[in-house]
């Protein structure tokens, strides 16, 4: 996995109106109603389908019976199952699907490098424009 600080350059950034992933789906596993409207609103000019599961267990249903799902955008704290093991379990039936944890700098050392070496990359709480479109593009190019 790749840190964002690291890897980030807003000039090579596109702006989301200047992408088109009308192609692409992008699951948002979040329990908290208004991050997902957040990050639909952040999605909304790039095109792409936005799918919404509340828990950890709904984003495993998604994932097992929507083959088109390009991504997922996975919260690591939601009721039922969280994140982490969400991801682990996503992963293995679609190794190949790429799961981005948007987490808080709450999370302890433990929780953090747990989710972070289940996931692709990360991305933390709040939620930077630039740098979601960043890290979503760079892994929908592979």
């Amino acid at each position: 996995m790749e840190a964002i600080a690291q890897q980030h350059n807003p000039a090579l950034t596109p702006t989301p109106g200047e992408i088109n992933w009308s192609n692409k789906t992008i699951l948002i596993a979040d329990d908290v109603k208004i991050n997902y409207i957040l990050l639909k609103a952040l999605l909304g000019k790039t095109k792409a389908k936005i799918l919404w599961a509340e828990d950890g267990e709904k984003a495993i249903e998604y994932c097992k019976s929507q083959n088109n799902i390009d991504l997922v955008l996975m919260d690591y704290n939601m009721p039922k199952m969280d994140g982490c093991e969400a991801t682990r379990i996503i992963k293995e039936f679609r190794s190949d699907l790429p799961v981005i944890s948007q987490t808080t700098c709450a999370l302890g050392t433990h929780e953090f490098d747990a989710m972070t070496t289940t996931c692709d990359d990360y991305i933390l709480k709040p939620i930077d424009k630039t740098k979601l479109i960043h890290t979503i593009s760079k892994h929908l190019k592979k």
